[in-house]
């Protein structure tokens, strides 16, 4: 079972992927509060281009992050497999602490697409 420092951990390394990745805004929004929920954490979030702002509790013990995020390469692959963790961590079929070995290992692998084909695209 995760801690509650471990579920607010998971969160923000999953709004830091999936924006880096292009998840619009609203579904960024919409499934890390689907998440939270899930997880037991308190949360809002806001969006932006550049960042993502995350807040967990209630004023006046309410703690802000900021998570700043470089405009990655889009990967529709990583992508829909980051969607599918956070639906199966929301749905309680993993905890934060599994969910995020596997969040680290689908930001680390290599592209699917060679880099010839995504500059020729």
């Amino acid at each position: 079972m995760s801690t509650p420092t471990e579920n607010e951990a998971f969160v923000i390394d999953v709004a830091r992927a999936l924006h880096a990745y292009g998840q619009p805004a609203h579904r960024l929004e919409g499934l890390l509060a689907a998440l939270s929920g899930r997880l037991g954490t308190t949360g809002q979030y806001f969006s932006t281009p550049t960042a993502v702002f995350v807040a967990f509790g209630t004023p006046p013990e309410q703690r802000t992050f900021l998570v700043r995020s470089e405009a990655g390469e889009q990967d529709l692959s990583k992508l829909a497999d980051l969607d599918a963790l956070v639906n199966a961590v929301a749905r309680g079929e993993l905890d934060a602490r599994l969910g995020s070995e596997q969040l680290r290992a689908i930001v680390g692998r290599s592209p699917r697409v060679p880099a010839l084909v995504r500059l020729a695209v």
